[in-house]
């Protein structure tokens, strides 16, 4: 197999496209279920087809990039999990495939060769998790775009202010999709400090690239007088709220050892097995700082989960396709994939089938659970956001971490006129409320209180005049 993908022809794309499907079926065919991260997806892309304006309605902290992509993936394929994962698997072979592309023109090799693209696909069997179709394919797909901008600048050496904004811009719009990826906006300053001719006028044109999208977001927001919205849901949520840790760092050890075993076997044994020009070694090590950069950026990413590891993926094909072709003997090569490729998969249905304690992932799954309601326009307030399943969001409160803080302060004025926008903007069928934080907003809304009856810890709606 590494034979076959060792030769630089386009045409063996479509054997990795064939492989990369092969690899892909059993979760594809027997995905064990929906994730939390794509149920929010669900709830934000239908609030966004739904005409909300984000952070000023829509009362999320996803970045807006992914909002908007969550909105078009749900008018594409609504709540078909299935579908979904159809997009995520095409997604990921593209982006392959551009890796195979970017290392081939920029001469990153000693020949030219498609195996990164295959280790790529590879890697991304380590968990069923990867294929969703969430802010993260997005980001990191635009981390690769900034990756072929960075790699231009060390390969030509001579000033390219336009490539070096393009790379401050893709790493910004990186960071709109998934705000932590700002760590890998200041690599990308490290290497450029170090292997090109960074002036401080040329530093200063990237950290503009940078802070140009943002910019633009900011004055939008301000034009309209929601940037006060924007700065507390979207800035200050992803800089300050707490990580939500989707699975234990056992399981992310788990489904990533033999990778890792096998990193340390090519970090021991690069620097004397094979001969690089300069250019090349400055390579190699842009990819092992960016590599540094994807693991610091597991612990400050807002969502700890196996998709976390895809801006790893990357940096790992470049550096284990250093070490495949470094092994002289191509026989033994080619058993050193298989090993890789075999691990990968046993460690991955390891965990997905819960063979040890403490390993698998219970916590990242939605509990599929009896509901007796379905189809109607529900509010929850609270955490759990499984009644979702069977049912709409009403209001723009998508997430409960950002929501708590109006609903759990009823003596603010501003948190009483939010209740009352959000419950204008698709008055609910149904109000799930079981901690009684509504009670006190209705004393001054009574309006609204006339329209419910309350049976234990749920409103239902006894009287729709107008519509919804």
């Amino acid at each position: 197999m590494l034979s076959f993908f060792r030769i630089n022809d386009p045409y063996r794309l479509l054997g990795l496209l064939i492989l990369f499907l092969l690899i892909s079926l059993p979760i594809l065919l027997f995905n064990p279920g929906l994730t939390w991260p794509e149920l929010s997806s669900f709830i934000v892309g239908e609030k966004i087809n739904d005409g909300l304006s984000p952070y000023s309605e829509l009362i999320d902290s996803t970045p807006l990039l992914s909002q908007w992509m969550y909105g078009m993936i749900n008018w594409l394929s609504g709540r078909s999990l299935g579908l979904r994962h159809s997009i995520g698997f095409v997604i990921l072979f593209f982006q392959a495939c551009y890796i195979g592309f970017i290392f081939i023109n920029r001469k990153a090799f000693t020949e030219n060769t498609y195996i990164p693209s295959l280790l790529f696909c590879l890697l991304c069997a380590t968990s069923f998790d990867v294929l969703s179709v969430t802010g993260t394919l997005l980001a990191s797909g635009l981390l690769l775009l900034a990756i072929n901008s960075l790699f231009r600048e060390i390969e030509f050496r001579e000033p390219n202010d336009a490539s070096l904004i393009k790379s401050g811009v893709y790493l910004s719009l990186a960071s709109l999709a998934v705000f932590s990826y700002i760590i890998f906006f200041i690599a990308a300053q490290v290497i450029l400090v170090l292997f090109t001719r960074s002036s401080a006028r040329r530093q200063i044109l990237f950290i503009a690239g940078f802070l140009l999208p943002h910019t633009l977001l900011f004055s939008y927001y301000f034009l309209w007088g929601e940037h006060v919205a924007l700065i507390e849901f979207f800035y200050k949520a992803n800089l300050f709220a707490d990580e939500r840790v989707f699975i234990s760092w056992q399981t992310l050890l788990m489904i990533s050892a033999v990778p890792i075993t096998y990193f340390l076997i090519s970090f021991l044994t690069l620097s004397s097995a094979i001969r690089l020009t300069n250019y090349q070694t400055q390579l190699l090590q842009t990819m092992f700082i960016w590599l540094i950069a994807g693991i610091i950026h597991l612990f400050f990413t807002r969502s700890l989960r196996p998709q976390s590891l895809l801006p790893l993926f990357p940096p790992l094909s470049f550096l284990l396709a250093h070490f495949l072709l470094s092994i002289h003997r191509r026989k033994l090569a080619e058993i050193n994939l298989w090993i890789l490729g075999i691990g990968i998969i046993i460690s991955a249905y390891v965990v997905r089938n819960n063979y040890f304690n403490n390993i698998g992932y219970k916590n990242l799954l939605v509990e599929q659970r009896a509901i007796s309601l379905k189809d109607k326009d529900l509010w929850i307030i609270g955490d759990d956001y499984s009644a979702y399943l069977a049912n709409r969001p009403a209001t723009g409160f998508s997430e409960w971490e950002l929501a708590k803080g109006i609903i759990e302060h009823p003596e603010y004025y501003e948190n009483i006129l939010m209740i009352n926008s959000q419950l204008s903007i698709n008055r609910p069928e149904i109000i799930i409320d079981p901690n009684n934080l509504l009670t006190a907003f209705f004393v001054h809304l009574p309006q609204w209180k006339k329209l419910y009856k309350k049976e234990g810890d749920t409103y239902t709606l006894i009287q729709n005049n107008g519509s919804k």
